[in-house]
């Protein structure tokens, strides 16, 4: 949604599914299979979609019919894992954060259930 009239009640920011950034600065909205092969768009800061563009060119070409059903599985089998490869980075930034939150001695007293 570009403009925050447009947003369900509740909704105050949108944050970027690559990098978890705040998309108040910018956003793209990234059609997840491909334009000619679904209509599907997610929100992307602009560094987040120049990377994924960069991935989807290393994806195959398209077959003559890009509705096929196959062909519409397997790109969103490509976009997902492509989704999971921006996402790597911050995964770890965040493991390594919460990591240094228990050296620290938070957390002690919680346990997971």
């Amino acid at each position: 949604m570009k403009d925050k009239k447009e947003r369900p009640s509740g909704i105050h920011n949108e944050v970027c599914l690559g990098c978890g950034c705040d998309l108040a600065l910018g956003k793209e909205d990234d059609h997840m299979i491909g334009r000619k092969h679904g209509d599907l768009v997610w929100p992307l800061c602009l560094p987040c979609h120049h990377k994924r563009s960069e991935l989807q060119r290393e994806e195959p070409r398209p077959t003559d019919d890009p509705r096929n059903v196959f062909e519409v599985i397997g790109r969103w089998l490509l976009s997902v894992a492509e989704y999971f490869e921006l996402m790597c980075e911050t995964f770890r930034c965040f493991g390594a954060f919460l990591i240094e939150f228990a050296r620290q001695g938070y957390g002690a007293d919680l346990k997971l259930q």
